[in-house]
């Protein structure tokens, strides 16, 4: 399949449930599409290449971005999901809310899930977390307590962070890295999961560090560190692999009041780019570490 002259690569089967194999299910062409609105961001995460980020190039061409998701609409492929990425995407609102307003007015994207990650610091980001055309919101949190929060962040953050999210909660996904001395044990895996629950939240993403820096490598905390077994009221509902590619686990997890889902990414290839593709403000690329650059 080609887009702009370019061949792209795109997946070619579907992930394998370890519980539950499926075999000979193909998958239809398709393609997730990362929108990098900016470098910049307002936290400064050790962890992160973009902690406390000062964007040198100011511009963010959207008209090139439409004419991205028109010809992907053309050329036959589905686009599956659009991911608002920065940085911190609330720190340009104006186009974050030009782009959903684009995708409004566009039938092709009518069936797309528009998703938003931010570490929701700030008006800006509490406001853009409620407009109607986000299907979902990934939220940074890294600890269930504000004081340590705001250490890992390098800011100050508001003890109400997650108030006024009753009609956004079943949008609303906490994204949480496994750090060493903060979530790095089963009952502190446990203790996120309840501050979660008591908040609203209903899905909680865990995620290992990336190997970005020393800090990352200090702090690692794999997912064979943690017995996740020896959590109580904690069931495994899935495995899914796609080969050395990527394995993952989902679990569920019955809180006092509510159930949490629990989605652990055990292995990832950075590497591995088919059906993706990132737009960053000046060019269209395969995957995300790659310069491959198709427009």
């Amino acid at each position: 399949m080609k887009l702009f002259g370019k061949e792209i690569a795109l997946c070619t089967r579907h992930c394998t449930s370890v519980m539950r194999p499926v075999i000979g299910s193909e998958v239809r062409p398709y393609v997730n599409l990362y929108v990098k609105v900016t470098n910049d961001c307002n936290a400064h995460c050790p962890f992160c290449s973009n902690g406390g980020h000062r964007q040198s190039r100011s511009g963010f061409d959207m008209a090139k971005l439409l004419r991205v998701i028109d010809s992907i609409s053309e050329s036959g492929l589905r686009l599956n999901r659009i991911s608002i990425t920065g940085g911190e995407p609330s720190l340009y609102p104006e186009r974050v809310v030009g782009l959903l307003r684009a995708i409004s007015e566009r039938r092709s994207c009518s069936f797309t899930q528009v998703q938003l990650n931010t570490n929701g610091l700030g008006e800006a980001a509490r406001a853009m977390m409620h407009h109607p055309r986000l299907d979902s919101i990934s939220l940074s949190m890294h600890h269930y307590d504000v004081a340590r929060q705001s250490e890992l962040m390098g800011c100050p953050i508001d003890d109400d962070l997650l108030s006024d999210i009753d009609d956004i909660s079943h949008k609303l996904n906490i994204s949480c890295n496994l750090i060493k001395g903060y979530i790095d044990t089963a009952a502190e895996v446990q203790k996120m999961l309840d501050f979660a629950e008591r908040c609203g939240v209903r899905t909680v993403g865990l995620v290992a560090l990336m190997n970005k820096n020393r800090y990352c490598e200090e702090r690692y905390i794999g997912f064979d560190d943690i017995d996740f077994e020896s959590i109580p009221s904690l069931a495994l509902t899935d495995a899914r692999t796609l080969g050395s590619v990527c394995r993952c686990r989902n679990y569920l997890y019955r809180g006092a009041t509510a159930m949490v889902e629990v989605y652990c990414r055990h292995t990832t290839d950075t590497t591995y780019c088919a059906s993706s593709l990132m737009f960053d403000g000046e060019y269209l690329r395969q995957g995300f570490t790659a310069d491959d650059i198709i427009y």
